[in-house]
């Protein structure tokens, strides 16, 4: 047998060792799918949601809080866009008319203030204006609505009222236009709601992209021994490792996204995923190399003792 530098031999076996550590890529797009499922699937953008906005979901839903809206149908959720929609329009207006601003053919003098109702239930109007001895000056009803039809019943049914409507309607059948658009109101309260619409397919994928990704990398580790390319020892024992890593850098990208935002999210569980593959392989190589340097050094010790003994019979 040849002589051969054993650093050479030690450094060559490193090589083949970390060519068999492969970049575990399938596992990070599964990982980035499911992290899109859990922080952009069915999630309220609260960040879209203004004081204004908010002060007007509870007045029109005191009895819910806006999470609670996560867990209803599509169905739902167009009633509660509706019905946010029409108080958001009357916050709006109440705040526009006390800061000095003109809302159709309503400016408060000094000492006047627009006041909503508190009552739910209340019929006729929406919004009084107050003078400063609290005396009632004037009672409006407020329509955020694009149907025409709808306020010529309300002001069929009610006279004794003015109607202030979205700009959709610009006055007819006696409505003042307020300059505020319902379709501006509308997307404006659907917004933070917008990834809870989804389609069923949609939602499916979001509620089931976690399972997806533990079934898959139990699929492919299966069928490597299926094919007999790994033992089914050394199979189960990579689905835990790989089950093991990927729960580690799904809980890193949600923490990210509770605690820094949702754009967060992905980066820290790449760099959580690459932090702990790294530490894995070098493991892994370190003791693979270990028992080949062990093999390396008994060849070099037999080449040693087959030098000497040659010698010898020179």
């Amino acid at each position: 047998m040849s002589d051969f530098n054993i650093d050479t031999a030690i450094k060559g076996l490193y090589l083949k060792h970390l060519k068999k550590q492969t970049k575990p890529l399938l596992d990070t797009i599964l990982e980035t799918a499911a992290l899109t499922g859990i922080v952009c699937g069915d999630r309220i953008v609260t960040e879209d949601i203004t004081d204004q906005m908010r002060e007007s979901f509870n007045l029109a839903f005191p009895q819910k809080t806006i999470s609670s809206l996560e867990s209803m149908s599509n169905e739902q959720l167009e009633g509660i866009v509706n019905a946010w929609k029409g108080k958001y329009f009357e916050v709006l207006v109440r705040d526009k008319l006390n800061a000095g601003e003109q809302v159709g053919d309503f400016v408060l003098e000094n000492g006047q203030t627009a006041q909503l109702a508190t009552d739910l239930t209340q019929k006729g109007w929406d919004l009084q204006i107050v003078d400063a001895d609290g005396s009632i000056l004037q009672e409006v009803q407020l329509k955020a609505t694009s149907s025409l039809s709808y306020i010529k019943e309300a002001i069929a049914n009610d006279t004794t009222y003015e109607v202030l409507s979205t700009s959709e309607i610009s006055g007819a059948a006696g409505a003042i236009d307020s300059g505020i658009s319902n379709e501006e109101l509308t997307a404006a309260t659907k917004a933070p709601l917008e990834s809870l619409i989804d389609s069923e397919l949609i939602n499916f994928l979001e509620n089931y992209s976690i399972a997806f990704s533990f079934l898959i990398i139990i699929g492919t580790e299966g069928y490597q021994a299926s094919r007999n390319k790994q033992t089914s020892g050394n199979a189960w024992q990579n689905i835990k490792d790989r089950s093991l890593l990927t729960s580690f850098a799904l809980s890193a990208g949600v923490l990210a996204a509770n605690v820094l935002g949702a754009p967060f999210s992905i980066p820290a569980s790449l760099l959580t995923r690459m932090g702990l593959n790294r530490y894995k392989n070098t493991s892994q190589i370190k003791k693979n190399l270990g028992a080949d340097v062990a093999e390396i050094e008994k060849i070099k010790y037999r080449q040693i003792l087959n030098r000497t003994f040659a010698q010898r019979k020179l």
